[in-house]
């Protein structure tokens, strides 16, 4: 259950998952598909990795907390959208929305001295257009290329890239949509 509601814990497994080593390179998307595939005890590795401890203790001036809290809503709203349309799948919905900010926490360890407090409560397409501003490159992309590194499939990696900007979107513009529209509920929920 904490992998499934962690982002980190969660793109960790699915890498595993994801790996030549199971023999699914690129298809896993989801806790469920994973936590079959691998199995008790390879979770528990991953869960315990020097990776995933370091990441619990990292960020001092940044509300880990809060993070969690958006990312976790934003995954289950990804979710009941889903479900609602039908047209996609539920679980890989989930997944998109608890990850949708992993490529913050990338750019929170490249740039230790500012980058929290220069985006501290933004959220979607408003932390978008300070990165781009301050930065020259965005959550969104740092989350694109962490995760295609981690070799997770392309039903999340394409709505991470475009969740700002979903109408760029080529093969999975309905749960690029789905993201986006989850971003803005997340973003009023925490506002409120």
């Amino acid at each position: 259950q904490v992998v499934a509601n962690n982002p980190v814990f969660l793109g960790r497994v699915l890498h595993l998952a994801n790996s030549a080593a199971y023999g699914f390179t690129g298809q896993v998307t989801s806790y469920a598909q994973a936590a079959a595939l691998l199995g008790p005890e390879a979770l528990r590795r991953a869960m315990h990795s020097d990776e995933t401890i370091g990441y619990k203790k990292q960020h001092k001036t940044y509300d880990m907390g809060n993070h969690l809290k958006r990312s976790r809503f934003c995954a289950m709203a990804c979710q009941a959208l889903a479900a609602e349309l039908e047209t996609v799948d539920a679980d890989t919905a989930y997944s998109t929305g608890l990850l949708f900010e992993i490529g913050r926490l990338v750019l929170l360890h490249a740039l230790p001295n500012g980058y929290a407090m220069a985006t501290r409560d933004e959220i979607g397409g408003d932390l978008h257009a300070i990165e781009t501003h301050l930065y020259q490159f965005t959550y969104t992309e740092a989350g694109y290329y962490m995760l295609r590194k981690w070799n997770l499939p392309y039903p999340i990696l394409e709505p991470i890239r475009c969740q700002v900007a979903p109408a760029n979107s080529n093969q999975h513009s309905v749960l690029s949509n789905v993201l986006y529209l989850a971003i803005v509920m997340t973003k009023a929920y925490v506002n409120n």
